[in-house]
């Protein structure tokens, strides 16, 4: 398959025979304008193709896969956390641990702006929103960095 700066490279032929052909004027000056604005965009695209050919090398390695694996994990268990524990769309769940914790710790008063209040919003608001998906993130990554370093140190890389 012939590389993109050849193609171009014939497109600028296929300009000047646009250019020299009886064309309605309007229609050939627009075929010259697509070969030169492709033009302009040939080493962008052969950038990114390369980009995306280092990106596939790279995360086929199985230790990049590994961590990958892990913050998929670590990521997915962190945003269902509030809901495993009982922080439910309509609230604290009656009979889960959240509302045992809530009885034991704070009896019928429960402090604003506290963890649990937090978490009870986290809950009623959904999993998929902006904060708890960027907290997910943010802990499945330094999990993530913590376990490359774990590996680093036992393997000896």
């Amino acid at each position: 398959m012939p590389s993109l700066p050849l193609f171009i490279q014939d497109a600028s032929g296929a300009a000047a025979w646009a250019a020299n052909t009886p064309l309605d004027d309007f229609w050939g000056m627009l075929l010259v304008l697509w070969f030169y604005i492709a033009s302009l965009f040939a080493g962008t695209i052969d950038y990114l193709a390369t980009g995306i050919h280092r990106l596939s090398e790279w995360i086929q390695q199985p230790e990049i896969q590994i961590l990958c694996l892990v913050w998929f994990i670590v990521f997915w268990v962190v945003l269902f956390i509030p809901l495993l524990m009982g922080f439910g769309p309509a609230g604290v769940l009656a009979g889960s641990m959240a509302a045992g914790f809530q009885s034991w710790m704070y009896g019928g008063f429960t402090p604003a702006g506290g963890v649990f209040a937090v978490l009870t919003s986290i809950g009623m608001i959904g999993v998929f929103q902006p904060v708890p998906v960027a907290s997910a993130s943010v802990i499945a990554s330094l999990v993530t960095v913590v376990v490359a370093g774990v590996r680093r140190d036992i393997i000896g890389h």
